[in-house]
This record gives C-alpha cells, structure tokens and sequence, in this order.
C-alpha cells in the first residue's frame, strides 16, 4: 500500500504492509523526476514516477526511503504529480529537440567496451585449449549481435531528445523501456 500526502510545502510519503515507512521531503528539495514505463507497464497503462532529493548523497540514510512519487500509476496520475511539483512545466507542449548526429557514434562506442574484451577472451581460450572454437557459428552469432546491437542504437538514438523549459530540462530516451 502507498500513500502520498501534500501538506504545505512537505510532500509525505507512506508505504508498506506489514510495516509503515514514511518519509517526508519539502517540493523545492526536489531536483530530478524520472518518468519510467516498460514495455509491460505500457501494455497495462501504468508507469513509475520517481524523484532524487537534492543532498541525498550527503544525506543517504535520510532519504534513502523517498525515491517514489508514484510506484504504479495511471500516466493521468503521473502528469498530475508532475503538474503539482512542477506548476510551470507544460509537458504536453514541450519544444522537443533531438540529440545530435554524434549521439548515435556515442551511443555505440559507450556500448562497445565490452565486445572486445569478449573477443578477446573467445581468442585466449582458443589459444589456451589449443582446439579450435567453432568459429564459423561464432561469426554468424556475432553478426547478428552486431547487426541488432547497431539497429537498437539508431532506435536509441532516433527517439532520444530534450527539451528546455523555462528553468526545467527534460530528457527522453529508450527503446523498449
């Protein structure tokens, strides 16, 4: 069960079955809202909202336990706990832009630095048993890893955008999530 109350200026949150936690965070501490929907939750018509409180890392234990605005919600309900912290953003009308042409190379690159260590180890261990891997299905494997690991960034990267309104900067990204 969660509960989320205003009072005031200070934002209560309340969950738990067998036992209660609250935790209480004033609006303006607010510094980052996290819009999340999975695949699942899109299907379901739910998703997540989630804040990070300014001074957290300083105040870990504090608030460790405020990290939901809304576990599961309707995307009406989310827009409106977002619409409460953030009167002045217009989500509906945002001036999305889209990343540059470089965020796709980036993109890549970030998600490379693991093919060549594991290359690398599917050569040590050839050199190391001193039998040859099957290496014509890896090829044909790792082609396929390639080709879907290239379509799944310019996805990525195609419907990644921001958008800056007034003093709120907004950022979207994901492909299946």
């Amino acid at each position: 069960r969660f509960r989320l109350e205003l009072q005031g200026e200070r934002l209560l949150a309340s969950h738990g079955v067998g036992t209660q936690v609250r935790a209480a965070v004033r609006l303006p501490w607010l510094q980052r809202w996290e819009l999340k929907s999975t695949w699942l939750q899109r299907r379901l018509d739910r998703c997540q909202l989630g804040v990070t409180v300014a001074g957290e890392s300083a105040n870990a234990e504090k608030f460790a336990r405020f990290k939901d605005l809304a576990p599961l919600a309707t995307p009406a309900q989310a827009q409106a706990l977002l619409q409460l912290c953030l009167p002045a953003l217009d989500w509906q009308h945002l001036p999305w832009q889209p990343l540059s042409e470089a965020s796709l190379k980036r993109r890549l690159l970030g998600q490379a630095r693991w093919l060549l260590p594991l290359w690398l180890a599917g050569l040590g261990a050839n050199a190391a048993l001193g039998t040859p891997l099957p290496w014509a299905p890896l090829l044909v494997g790792s082609t396929l890893l390639l080709v879907a690991w290239v379509l799944h960034a310019r996805a990525w990267a195609r419907f990644a955008a921001c958008a800056l309104d007034g003093e709120v900067i907004v950022y979207r990204s994901g492909v299946f999530t």
